[in-house]
This record gives C-alpha cells, structure tokens and sequence, in this order.
C-alpha cells in the first residue's frame, strides 16, 4: 500500500494544481453550458496524470501487443518501493454526485485475489461551480474545487455493484458524507475487504438472475396470450403507441 505520506502528497499535489487551473479563462469558459461534467472529465484525467507524471515515477498497463490500456484499472499507476499502485482519477460537481463508475469488480478481486496489487486508490476532484443566472452568457467565475485521495477497499461501504456491466459504482453523496470533518475510519485486514467484495458480486449476481427471470416471465405470458388470441392481425389502435408522424 502507499504510505499516508504518498497518498497525501499526491492529494497536495492535484489540489494546488486544480486550484491554480481553476482560475484560467480557459476552465471558466470549460465549465459553462452543457454537459460540463463530460468536458471536465476527459480534462482531468488527462492533465492530472501529466502531473503526476512530472512528479513521481509512474507506468501505465499495456495490452499483449503494446498498445496502452484504454481501460486499465489505474488511469496511471504510481510507484512506490518499486511496487506500482493503480489509481483511478476521477471528477465530481457540486449538486451532480450521482454512481460514476469505479471499476469491473472482478478484475479487481482477481487483481487482488493473484497478488497483484493490495490496494485501489481513487483520487477524486471535485469542482464547486457558480450557478449562472437565467439568460447569463458569460462563463462562470470564481469556481473552487477539492481534492480527495483514498483507498477505496477501506470505503466498500460506499460502493455498489451492478451484475449488468459488471462494473462497481460509487455512492457518491455517501462517499463525501464520510469525508466531512476527515473522520478516522477503522481500516480492515485485507482478507476482511476482500469478502466484502465477494459479498457485493454474489449480491449482484443474484438480483440480476431473478430480473432476468422476471423478464423472461413477462415475454413467456405475452407469448401465451398471443397463441392463444384469436385475432393475430396488426390494428390501428395497437400502432398508435408508435407515435407516427
């Protein structure tokens, strides 16, 4: 695991960054319109790495022809006594914390479970942007942000998983709940995160086999009740949910 003196640093770091990249015509004008949260993101990711990139010994995971990872656990991994940690950057608004996605929970239990890594980071920015009144056309001044860096095997609790994509979720309003007042948490052997992740995927499973089966019972009794009509023709008043026009 990083020592708290990395993970702090690299938290240092991102925040004097964004702090002064915040206060440029170019981010005011960024952050004004729609899907503002899209924009910043790819911003972020990129310019975040680059600066931890000029600051520390960093690699990125590579596919088996040499092509940089374009979904890669760590957006960039960071070393520390030449074991390399994966860190996932990520961007939250004000007003916008909703279930961005964190990462595929079993590439991260097998990641773990293989011996590769003992630890994910997130380090999250998250931008406090004015709201413009009705009609405004210039950009936003005065944005703020924050940043946070964390494990995010010690915050499972603010994780969610959906067996669909297969991807784990960060409850976001619960995430930055628990950072308020920098409240200790009471940090769990490995072992102990590593069944709670197992607990989240057999949960996931779970409920998307029975919406999969209360699905397939829905088209089953579509399917008898059509056998069984007997008029099988199209009608007027059946294509008028087409909305045709």
């Amino acid at each position: 695991m990083l020592t708290k003196n990395r993970i702090n640093a690299i938290a240092e770091l991102t925040q004097q960054y964004w702090a002064r990249e915040v206060q440029k015509d170019y981010f005011s004008k960024l952050a004004s319109g729609k899907e503002i949260g899209h924009r910043i993101a790819d911003l972020v990711d990129d310019k975040t790495a680059a600066t931890l990139t000029a600051e520390y010994l960093v690699k990125y995971e590579h596919d088996e022809k040499d092509r940089r990872k374009v979904r890669s656990m760590g957006d960039v991994w960071v070393e520390e006594d030449k074991i390399y940690y994966p860190i996932n950057i990520k961007t939250g608004i004000v007003g916008q914390e909703g279930q961005p996605n964190l990462v595929s929970i079993k590439k991260l239990m097998m990641s773990l479970l293989e011996y590769r890594i003992d630890s994910y980071y997130l380090l999250m920015v998250k931008f406090d942007l004015p709201k413009l009144d009705s009609g405004a056309v210039n950009p936003p001044r005065g944005v703020s942000c924050k940043t946070y860096m964390v494990d995010m095997l010690d915050y499972l609790d603010c994780v969610t998983f959906d067996a669909g994509p297969g991807q784990t979720m960060l409850k976001a309003k619960k995430f930055f709940s628990s950072q308020a007042g920098n409240a200790s948490i009471d940090k769990q052997p490995l072992q102990h995160k590593i069944k709670t992740l197992l607990a989240l995927l057999e949960d996931g499973q779970e409920r998307l086999i029975k919406n999969r089966r209360d699905s397939l019972k829905i088209y089953q009794n579509k399917v008898q009740d059509y056998l069984q009509s007997k008029r099988l023709c199209v009608t007027v008043e059946a294509q008028k949910v087409l909305n045709l026009k």
